[in-house]
C-alpha cells in the first residue's frame, strides 16, 4: 500500500492545492453512488487506506468507465487509482476553518482505477533504491520531475 505524487501546486486566488497522484491500498468504506445537483451526473465516492492509519477520499464523476468500476468497490477490496488530488479550504457550520482533500479519478481528470486481488508486495530494499512507485508498479518507470529543462526521456 502506498502513494506517489508530483509537486503540489497552489492556486493563489482559490487557495486550492493540487497535483497528480497514484494511490494503492485497501478500500476502507463501500462505494456510495449519488448524482450531482447541476448535471445529474453519477458521482461515486469511497475511501482508501494506503498506510497503517492514513486514508484518502476517492471520487469519480461522470458517465465513464472509471465511475462504473468505482461503483463496485467494497470495503476490503484492493485497488490502484490515479488522477488529480485536490485539497481546498472551507468553513464549517460552526465557523471553523477546515480543509477537504480527495483524489479525483474520473475521465475528465485522466484518471484510472484498477481493482487488484491483493495489495502489491513491496520489496523494501528495492523501494529504497528505486523509490516506492517503481517497486509497487514493476516495469513502469517513474516520470522525472519537470523542473529540469533538459530533453524528455522518450
Amino acid at each position: 500500500m502506498g502513494i506517489h505524487y508530483s509537486k503540489i501546486a497552489k492556486d493563489p486566488e482559490t487557495k486550492i492545492e493540487s497535483c497528480s497522484m497514484i494511490l494503492w491500498g485497501e478500500v476502507s468504506r463501500d462505494a456510495s453512488l449519488s448524482y450531482t445537483r447541476s448535471k445529474n451526473a453519477p458521482k461515486v465516492e469511497f475511501g482508501v487506506r494506503f498506510e497503517s492509519k492514513k486514508f484518502m477520499n476517492v471520487v469519480s464523476i461522470g458517465d465513464c468507465p472509471q465511475t462504473a468500476t468505482a461503483s463496485r468497490m467494497e470495503k476490503g477490496d484492493f485497488v490502484m487509482c490515479a488522477g488529480l488530488w485536490e485539497r481546498r479550504p472551507y468553513t464549517n457550520k460552526n465557523g471553523e476553518d477546515k480543509t477537504w482533500s480527495e483524489l479525483k479519478i474520473g475521465a475528465r481528470f485522466y484518471g484510472f482505477i484498477k481493482p487488484m486481488e491483493q495489495a502489491p508486495a513491496v520489496d523494501m530494499e528495492q523501494a529504497e533504491q528505486e523509490g516506492p512507485l517503481a517497486s509497487a508498479l514493476g516495469d513502469w518507470q517513474q516520470i522525472p520531475d519537470d523542473d529540469d529543462e533538459g530533453e524528455l526521456p522518450w
